[in-house]
């Protein structure tokens, strides 16, 4: 009751500042706009009043346990250890329990380790608890953070006990099995790892003794080794010496046979365990706890799941599993041998943990809080929102009459810039915010003259960038990111590691939409009038389905137009992509009746997987952004061949506006200039179970180092992009406002109609967009794929300078090439990049490699014909034909010169040969340079060859003109989109030294 009373008078004083400071404000806002603004802000401050004095709600022990994956506290279970409060049960072990608990003092989440009551009792066992105790608080000092801290302890209690920091992280052993062993590439990290950790060990004179699958920990972007409970040191080796200590798959030669002392290398012998383990799903000697201790002191270690991998690393891991001590590598040794090999740990690995992680921050932030502290804080709180939403907040963002902010409020400056703001800005709309940048021009700031520099960013590469941390060799820092939807900042945040740099870079929300646009299921109009329009607009995904698996395909409808064809970008690149995804599943999910935006259990149910599968069957191509889908279907319409191109395609309602209006990218680009409008336009059918606007979000990144000049600038930039005169011009490009009203370009004509309500559904939670990603690599449509890799001589020179050892790059390269430590030339970075490479592809592609230059120098084997060699046939791309074909990109030759032509044209007959209907169908083709063959075929006569007719099926050509992109390169850069557009594939560059690494991947991968 008391209670009660406090809180109704700190609301009645609330209220009554909240009343004063309103007053004050429509005083100084005017009457004009007292009347419009006065109930909204009235209504704001009421409920920041009421949030702010009610209290918080804690969380409860079975959601919390839920969210990070452990059992609930047993009956027999102590409820409480010393000041901590226990949660849930980690794990128990042969010395006792492990306890997940909270601690009020400190905050945070702790992990309790209580020895067992029957143990406690014996002397020797509480020695050797202390021993733990001792050796954990050690390693953890000298380490500084690579272990984790013992926060308390106390091992003269009836049951010892100890806390530890609890680490957001998955066992090794939850995380490996024989039916998704880790690659290479995950593998050699995991040594580095592991390595490293160990020799912190050994470094304070301690042997581990018991390293297991069990006893690392990973977590988003590391690990950690637990349990030193019966390590070893010089100071207590008579507690330990005698018996077969450890796990048994896992233990050394030395260890099983229980009878002497052991060293260092005993913990490298059961790290070679654990790594094959790793890499094969099983131990090298077993799990026979009867057999494994004789297999493990007489017979050979089983290696045979290595089969294709690098013989240095296969030699390595033999060596570790020697058995005389002497002759195992040391600990640096295994270091520098897998550091050339090392990728990192495997995405759902990190994915998982950050999850986890992200769990624990939430239920810190929801932990009780007593009453009156809750009243103190939020009163000061509350205090400052009101001030700041009367005097500062709202003059500023309250748009004026017409419905825009006020404007630019910087001065200009006519000096030179010597600062710039740099805006990363996605694909769609990045000429637009050049035109923007060069009209609002350089601006006086605090004492600085600045300008703004734009930089064009893929949203889901750069989601990827920021989520790690961004580094010099990614390119300029930007200051301000505006990607196609906001999703992409939740997944950024959502894949950054927990109290990291980055993550503290990526704000929670960002400013606010510079433009919104819906995505829409954009159809020639004839197809669209089929179905419907324009007496309809909308079409439901289950039609769409409907149509994609039905034999007839338009002939359902009467038309002669073929098969269902849809063309959609791949959701780990594009908003387009992922937002249609996204729709499908909202579409097909088991509560029909649902309004709430899609969540887990949404994705997980296989039933709306299935149904998603069906119109993934139908894809004609995925693609990095839809301007490529764009412009294929203007050329394929140049050559009457629009409807037999593609039936729809899912793209944002601005790019469809522009196409219309004679942009052939659907955009304001200098790869399409405007032409007059396409004869067949595309017409908006919007999906009738909803769908979600691109809200194109103004991120300002919080790096601790901006100055004020630039953080003034970003503000006023914001400003300018959001004035009248800017919105207008976004309308004239097919945007709306953001608000969601159209612009110009929105009318019937166009194919949209400006007062059609569309349905909006709201973007999901970025565990659930996690989670989107992973089912659509489940369900996505496989690809039947032939790369062909340039070999001629000049793949031997250097990406920014023909001369190797001349040329600027990366400082990454050299880092992943400890041996020569220069820059690579372009047909080494290929080889270095070879498992990013064949990682794009999952189990049910198909995958073939061929090199080529001209006769005689692509090679001599049994493969080789004219001017190419066929290094691996096209086929199922299993874990061991991945890393063949890994292992034949590796091995690449350079010399001669360049037979495109002619390998072009066999390649495609090759696939023509091998098609799959049920697959995307395609030739990838990497070259540097233009046809260097005075014999054979002309460009012309290839191209009426390779062109895709409306009655064949196509073998589409995806090529990357890779390189420095010099001038004399402009006429092999133009052949290979030629190339690409007779079979409505799609061109590619890979050239700037900054990005090269990231375009490569993507432009080989994202169609598929």
């Amino acid at each position: 009751m008391r209670d009660l009373l406090k809180r109704r008078v700190v609301a009645g004083a609330v209220f009554a500042v909240a009343a004063v400071s309103l007053v004050v404000f429509l005083a100084l806002q005017g009457l004009e706009r007292a009347d419009k603004w006065g109930s909204v802000i009235s209504a704001l401050v009421a409920l920041t009043s009421l949030w702010f004095v009610l209290p918080r709600p804690s969380p409860g022990a079975e959601e919390l346990l839920d969210a990070l994956e452990l059992d609930p506290l047993r009956a027999s279970d102590p409820r409480t250890i010393g000041e901590y409060t226990l949660l849930g049960r980690v794990g128990s072990g042969a010395t006792g329990n492990v306890f997940l608990g909270a601690s009020g003092r400190l905050g945070q989440l702790v992990v309790v380790k209580v020895m067992g009551a029957d143990i406690a009792e014996d002397a020797v066992s509480r020695e050797r608890f202390r021993r733990e105790v001792r050796s954990v608080e050690d390693v953890g000092k000298a380490a500084g953070g690579e272990f984790p801290t013992l926060l308390d302890s106390d091992t003269d209690a009836e049951q010892p006990w100890f806390a530890t920091e609890y680490l957001p992280s998955r066992p090794l052993q939850e995380l490996v099995s024989r039916s998704s062993p880790w690659r290479p590439a995950a593998v050699a990290w995991l040594a580095v790892s592991v390595a490293e950790k160990l020799r912190l060990i050994h470094d304070k004179g301690l042997v581990h003794r018991d390293l297991k699958p069990a006893n690392v920990l990973l977590g988003a972007d590391d690990l950690w080794i637990i349990d030193l409970g019966i390590a070893k040191n010089r100071e207590d080796a008579d507690l330990t010496r005698h018996g077969a200590i450890g796990t048994v798959a896992f233990m050394s030669p030395e260890q099983a046979r229980g009878t002497e002392a052991v060293t260092p290398a005993s913990d490298v012998f059961s790290l070679g365990a654990l790594l094959v383990h790793a890499a094969t799903g099983t131990p090298p000697f077993g799990n026979d706890p009867a057999r494994t201790p004789r297999r493990i002191e007489e017979e050979d270690p089983d290696l045979s799941g290595l089969a294709g991998w690098d013989s240095a690393l296969t030699g390595l891991l033999r060596r570790c599993l020697a058995k005389d001590p002497a002759a195992r590598p040391s600990l640096s040794e295994i270091i520098e041998v897998c550091a050339p090999f090392s990728g990192g740990a495997p995405a759902e690995v990190r994915e998982r943990a950050a999850e986890l992680s992200a769990a624990m921050t939430s239920a810190q932030e929801k932990a009780p809080v007593p009453f009156w502290r809750q009243v103190r804080t939020r009163w000061t709180a509350l205090a400052a929102v009101v001030a700041v939403l009367a005097f500062t907040v709202v003059p500023i963002v309250v748009p004026s009459r017409d419905g825009t902010v006020p404007p630019v409020a910087l001065p200009t400056c006519s000096t030179t810039p010597d600062t710039t703001v740099h805006v990363g800005v996605s694909a769609d709309k990045s000429e637009l915010f050049e035109e923007f940048a060069r009209g609002y021009g350089t601006r006086s700031a605090d004492g600085r003259c600045v300008g703004v520099q734009i930089t064009e960013l893929n949203s889901g590469t750069a989601a990827n960038t920021l989520a790690r941390g961004w580094t010099e060799s990614d390119g300029p820092r930007p200051d301000v990111w505006s990607p196609a939807s906001s999703e992409w900042l939740d997944i950024a945040r959502h894949r950054a590691a927990p109290n990291s740099n980055a993550l503290a870079a990526l704000p929670e929300k960002a400013r606010g939409p510079v433009v919104t646009t819906p995505l829409v299921i954009a159809m020639p109009k004839p197809m669209a009038e089929a179905l419907g329009w324009p007496g309809t607009r909308e079409v439901g995904w289950a039609t769409l389905a409907d149509l994609a698996t039905d034999e007839r395909g338009w002939g359902r409808y009467g038309k002669d137009w073929g098969a269902f064809r849809l063309g959609k970008t791949n959701p780990n690149y594009s908003t387009s992509g992922l937002n249609a995804t996204i729709g499908a599943f909202h579409a097909f999910r088991a509560d029909t009746d649902s309004s709430g935006p899609l969540d887990d259990g949404d994705v997980d149910d296989v039933g709306a997987q299935k149904s998603v599968q069906r119109i993934e069957q139908s894809i004609v191509h995925y693609g990095e952004t839809t301007l490529h889908f764009l412009r294929n279907l203007r050329t394929a319409e140049r050559h009457g061949q629009a409807l037999s191109y593609v039936s729809a395609l899912t793209v944002d309602e601005s790019s469809m506006l522009a196409y219309n209006e004679g942009y052939p990218t659907g955009a304001l680009s200098p790869e399409g200039p405007r032409e007059s409008a396409p004869g067949t336009k595309l017409v908006a059918m919007y999906p009738k179970e909803g769908t979600i606007f691109h809200d194109h979000p103004y991120t300002e990144l919080l790096w601790p180092d901006t100055p004020k000049a630039k953080r003034d600038v970003t503000e006023d930039f914001f400003r300018h992009l959001r004035s009248a005169q800017v919105q207008e011009r976004f309308g004239e490009l097919g945007f709306r406002d953001p608000s969601h009203r159209s612009g110009a370009l929105a009318t019937d004509d166009n194919g949209v109609s400006p007062d059609f309500a569309v349905r909006e559904v709201k973007a999901p939670s970025a565990r659930t967009l996690s989670k989107v990603l992973t089912a659509w690599s489940a369900v996505r449509k496989p690809a039947n794929v032939l790369l062909v890799v340039d070999t001629s001589g000049s793949m031997a020179d250097g990406v920014t300078d023909t001369l190797v050892e001349k040329q600027i790059c990366d400082p990454e390269w050299p880092r992943r090439d400890p041996v020569t430590r220069y820059c690579p030339s372009k047909l080494e970075l290929i080889k270095k990049y070879r498992d990013e490479i064949v990682s794009g592809f999952t189990g049910s592609d198909r995958l073939g490699l061929w090199n080529f230059s001209v006769a005689g120098f692509a090679g001599t084997g049994p493969g080789c014909r004219d001017d190419h060699c066929e290094l691996h046939a096209v086929g199922p791309l299993d874990e061991v034909r991945r890393q063949e074909v890994a292992a034949k990109i590796r091995e690449l030759p350079a010399g001669g010169r360049t037979g495109l032509f002619d390998t072009v044209d066999q390649a495609v007959a090759t696939m023509r040969q091998q098609l799959d209907a049920k697959a995307i169908n395609a030739v990838v083709v990497l070259s540097d340079g233009s046809n260097q063959k005075d014999t054979g075929l002309d460009l012309t006569r290839l191209l009426a060859r390779i062109e895709v007719t409306a009655q064949a099926e196509p073998v589409r050509v995806f090529t990357i003109a890779y390189g420095f992109g010099s001038d004399a390169d402009a006429r092999g850069r133009e052949e290979l989109r030629k190339i690409a557009e007779a079979t409505a594939g799609g061109a590619y560059e890979a050239a700037d030294p900054s990005t090269i690494t990231d375009d490569l991947v993507a432009a080989i991968t994202s169609n598929f």
